[in-house]
């Protein structure tokens, strides 16, 4: 799966460049970013450590393939519907987001019903 996105990746930098894009090749790097700061992996400023991926658990990994397949066929379809790369990307990390939120809200659901957990959410007014 992720030689695929890369692949996609590779195509959508040469399709941004072919749009005028100086800086297309720094796609990579900026939906990798994208990806982990969504699923909060990574704090808005924080920078990615090397070999960041080794350090993630398995339901982590679960959780940035699923974001990477949805970022990958968003990228496909604007690319298909010859979209600006501008918005292509600002359509994939909404997607990205989306998908990031919901699995927030179902933790934080989940936590809420264990007592004495630091995360409990409080049903008191």
């Amino acid at each position: 799966m992720r030689a695929e996105y890369t692949d996609t990746i590779k195509e959508f930098v040469e399709y941004a460049t072919k749009q005028g894009s100086s800086h297309a090749k720094t796609y990579y790097a900026n939906l990798t970013k994208m990806e982990y700061k969504a699923l909060r992996f990574l704090e808005k400023s924080e920078k990615v450590p090397s070999n960041f991926r080794n350090i993630l658990d398995s339901l982590q990994l679960s959780q940035l393939m699923l974001a990477e397949l949805l970022a990958e066929e968003t990228i496909r379809e604007g690319m298909e519907d010859e979209r600006h790369y501008k918005e292509i990307f600002l359509l994939a990390k909404q997607a990205v987001e989306k998908y990031a939120d919901s699995i927030m809200s179902i933790i934080k659901r989940r936590l809420s019903y264990i007592p004495h957990s630091p995360e409990r959410i409080s049903h008191k007014p």
